[in-house]
């Protein structure tokens, strides 16, 4: 264990003497200022949660409504990238902003048509 250091009143009135000097002294350059690491513009949510209308095509833009926002414009145009959607009807959405650019993340499975294993079967070994 380290030793204790003892302060008589001599010491403590030396050490206050010079934190007294140092804060008085007048500072000759301008003080260390800490701004944003990255500063970047503020944008939009990058992420939404939308509704669309019928099929939506590969490669294909849709004007999709954004749910829980009531104020205007609260419509989107999105681009279909990934898989062809041939359900009809109103269906929700996830959309992602990428460059200014509004894509299609995810769509409601519910509804899409996707593959699925349909029948599970057994074998006895012998």
């Amino acid at each position: 264990m380290a030793d204790l250091t003892q302060f008589d009143v001599g010491s403590a009135a030396r050490i206050a003497r010079v934190v007294r000097a140092v804060e008085r002294i007048v500072p000759r350059v301008r003080p260390l200022m800490f701004g944003a690491a990255v500063e970047q513009p503020r944008r939009d949510k990058p992420f939404r949660v939308a509704t669309y209308d019928g099929p939506w095509g590969v490669g294909e833009t849709k004007t999709v409504t954004l749910k829980y926002q009531a104020a205007t414009p609260n419509t989107l145009t999105v681009t279909n990238l990934f898989l062809p959607i041939e359900a009809e009807g109103t269906r929700d959405c996830a959309v992602f902003n990428e460059g200014g650019t509004w894509f299609l993340g995810q769509w409601q499975w519910s509804v899409a048509p996707a593959f699925t294993a349909v029948q599970v079967t057994s074998q006895e070994i012998r």
